[in-house]
């Protein structure tokens, strides 16, 4: 399923080939893309599943199926500290939004770290953007962090890798 933000609702999608039950992981991909693993000990599984598969969301392809455009960032900073701005540059000046989501810790087949924190901004100065990051310490908690960038359309950009280490400030 497919949870859709401005509507409200989830969306079924195609079912996976194996099913991916206990012990098993879903996590997202620094391309947007999602990766399952593992699984088994379900009642009619005759084996666990030492395999893996890549969900291509319907997000990230044109209604031809070939790959939809995607915003690209061209530079940001490799840290953030909760309450100060960071400057994304991308390679377009029109509205994006931003969302920074915690990458993922999944044992026993639930993920407790997974977030997505969205981005302020604050201002635009042709293809570079200033963006607050959140002051609160149990919204932004430390550890490492997807920076995306959403076209009109909700396309993602592929990630940059942030860091957020109590110690560096």
């Amino acid at each position: 399923e497919i949870w859709n933000p401005r509507t409200g609702k989830w969306k079924r999608d195609k079912k996976m080939r194996v099913p991916r039950n206990y012990h098993s992981v879903a996590l997202l991909l620094k391309d947007g893309r999602i990766m399952t693993a593992g699984g088994g000990l379900c009642n009619k599984c005759k084996v666990n599943h030492p395999d893996a598969e890549i969900f291509v969301p319907p997000y990230l392809l044109l209604k031809n199926g070939k790959p939809a455009p995607r915003p690209k960032i061209v530079s940001a900073s490799s840290t953030i500290v909760p309450g100060k701005r960071i400057q994304v540059r991308i390679d377009s000046s029109a509205l994006h939004t931003f969302a920074l989501v915690r990458t993922g810790a999944v044992t026993h087949s639930v993920n407790n770290d997974q977030r997505r924190i969205p981005l302020r901004v604050v201002s635009r100065r042709g293809t570079t953007f200033t963006l607050d990051v959140p002051k609160n310490k149990n919204v932004l908690i430390p550890g490492t962090y997807f920076l995306f960038v959403m076209n009109s359309v909700g396309t993602p950009s592929v990630a940059k890798m942030l860091y957020y280490n109590p110690g560096v400030q």
